[in-house]
């Protein structure tokens, strides 16, 4: 009895950390566009790769904002920018 409850303890943590490295996942391109449809301060390393991707094409424009004596990078999509994340819906 002992072996079939340590079997599906095992198997029911398994499940635990398969959801959890789910809702843990990397956000998509799409979400992060969102995040900046208007202007927001770009606040990872993983954002600024999908901004930078999609500021060559002309979809987002970046500008440098002061915040308490401090420079902060920030971004925002253009017109084309905002008309592509809604045809992405």
């Amino acid at each position: 009895m002992n072996e079939i409850n340590k079997k599906l303890c095992g198997f029911a943590l398994n499940i635990i950390k398969f959801r959890r490295t789910e809702a843990g996942s990397t956000p998509t391109a799409k979400q992060i566009l969102k995040k900046y449809k208007r202007e927001n301060i770009i606040d990872n390393e993983l954002d600024f790769k999908i901004l930078n991707r999609y500021a060559a094409t002309g979809m987002v424009s970046f500008n440098i904002k002061i915040v308490k004596n401090q420079v902060q990078p920030t971004a925002k999509l253009t017109n084309t920018g905002r008309w592509f994340v809604t045809q992405l819906d």
